[in-house]
């Protein structure tokens, strides 16, 4: 953050990115990638989960890594001390949140409940940067994260001791893996894909009171994996309504998760789209059953697509009061999909996953007032926030004077009156979102005021004995004076600073 001493406040501050304000030229280069070692095989070793990982094994869990995938499986049972946590004692690195503040890397997990992932500041101290679930992609941005921000030098440079991840439903066999870790100038995208398109799942699709079997005769349809496409239905039987597939039930933030992404290569007939939830009533879902709830169609054909979930008033009606779904599969709509022994009409699907809407905002810090005023002018300070946001409407404001929080200020605008001696500082943050991947964060320059008695150098708060020393050791080039202090020793307010001031003041205090 960038310290700015101005003696009136007449400047206008554009932010981009906590605190600092880079320019770049066409021909500018973008800070390089920061790819950490951790989950390379090298560094097995530094790995541990209550004891170190050791040469190649350890009872609690196993490590492999294959074209560039790394991957946990956990071997303990369910009520084991520690269930479900590792973490790496590597490499450390120094990261400056003003030049690659992004966090990128794919990952996947087979445990329903989700992942906790962390990053790891010294031995005790581990902070929350993500939570996973499904096959993801993860972009967060650490410059907007308040509990990173505690670690953070004068320079905005954070030093990071490692990486860990944790559970409370980590059960036996169980696996997590990492792929394509970057910290990085750029943001990516977050996505969220579950495993229902995928061939472990083929035998969790049905409808009602019939499920899915490869080798059963009497299946309604049939689900293939081609090599031209991720996922294939055939329908088999005319007149089967739906394809349904539970799996286990988790939550899906849809505020956060907002956007619902197709990739058809080819559906013979139009489909709808529902997702299957078990709704939320007074707090809780205990005691209700399945509900399909429609999110949109599909046309007939090869087609691309987007679902926003935020349009949809029942999924709203079915989250909790975090904006959160208890989901459980999804399903197409067969109605009119002809059948055969080895089907017929068909959907062929590519992709199928949830993605988030980024947050955007344009902040403006306007500060205005009189920035250094005398001790009994009494004037005021007032720096204002003017936040243009996109994508939410969770729009927060901090005020810091003096580096404080002022626990009381929380609109665009805060007004200070200027009656302490000495400088003083105040600075506004606007954050906009909330969580770990839809939050942005703006952070005005340090704006600098000050009142000032006449000839108190020594910034005390009233004339003195000590105003003379001080002022002599400035005139024999022993001191230096910041702004305030330069005001203040033009006792005979000539503009300049010389013996004339110090005979001056020895008056004053006579």
């Amino acid at each position: 953050m960038k310290k700015k001493i101005i003696a009136l406040f007449s400047v206008l501050s554009l932010l981009v990115s906590a605190g600092t304000f880079s320019v770049f030229t066409a021909s500018a280069e973008a800070p390089a990638d920061i790819v950490p070692d951790w989950f390379d095989a090298d560094q097995f070793s530094t790995w541990s989960s209550g004891d170190p990982y050791g040469e190649n094994s350890h009872w609690r869990f196993t490590l492999k890594e294959e074209n560039g995938v790394w991957t946990y499986t956990n071997h303990r049972s369910k009520n084991t001390w520690e269930l479900g946590y590792a973490t790496s004692n590597g490499t450390q690195y120094k990261i400056d949140l003003d030049e690659t503040p992004f966090l990128k890397f794919d990952v996947s997990t087979t445990v329903a409940e989700g992942i906790d992932i962390k990053l790891r500041f010294n031995k005790e101290d581990l902070v929350d940067v993500a939570f996973v679930q499904g096959s993801s992609s993860v972009s967060v941005d650490l410059s907007a994260n308040e509990d990173i921000l505690k670690f953070a030098d004068e320079e905005n440079v954070i030093k990071i001791a490692g990486f860990a991840f944790s559970t409370s439903e980590y059960y036996e066999e169980r696996s997590i893996s990492f792929s394509n870790a970057v910290f990085s100038a750029a943001a990516g995208e977050n996505i969220k894909r579950y495993e229902w398109f995928e061939p472990s799942c083929d035998t969790k699709w049905g409808q009602d009171d019939w499920t899915y079997s490869a080798d059963n005769d009497n299946n309604r349809f049939l689900i293939n994996h081609p090599s031209g496409a991720k996922w294939q239905l055939k329908s088999r039987w005319n007149g089967t309504p739906r394809a349904d597939v539970n799996t286990d039930a988790r939550l899906l933030d849809i505020d956060d998760f907002s956007k619902l992404c197709y990739d058809i290569q080819w559906t013979s007939k139009p489909t709808d789209v529902s997702l299957r939830v078990i709704p939320f009533v007074n707090g809780t879902t205990e005691g209700q059953k399945i509900i399909n709830i429609n999110v949109g169609t599909i046309s007939q054909g090869a087609q691309k697509g987007v679902f926003d979930l935020t349009e949809i008033t029942e999924l709203a009606e079915a989250a909790n009061e975090n904006g959160e779904l208890e989901i459980v599969g999804m399903s197409f709509s067969l109605n009119g999909f002809n059948g055969g022994n080895d089907g017929r009409d068909m959907i062929n699907l590519n992709d199928f996953y949830f993605k988030t809407e980024p947050v955007t905002a344009d902040v403006r810090f306007d500060a205005e007032g009189t920035g250094i005023v005398k001790a009994d002018a009494g004037e005021k300070v007032i720096v204002s926030a003017d936040a243009q946001v996109t994508g939410t409407d969770d729009v927060t404001y901090k005020w810091y004077v003096d580096g404080v929080l002022q626990e009381n200020e929380s609109s665009s605008q805060i007004e200070i009156l200027n009656d302490k001696t000495g400088m003083h500082t105040v600075y506004g943050v606007v954050t906009a979102g909330s969580g770990y991947y839809r939050t942005v964060r703006r952070v005005s320059e340090v704006y600098t005021y000050g009142a000032y008695i006449e000839g108190n150098v020594s910034m005390s708060g009233e004339l003195g004995a000590e105003d003379m020393t001080v002022m002599r050791k400035y005139l024999l080039d022993a001191a230096e004076f910041n702004e305030l202090q330069r005001l203040a020793a033009d006792v005979n307010n000539d503009s300049s600073i010389n013996i004339l001031d110090l005979i001056q003041l020895k008056k004053l205090l006579a």
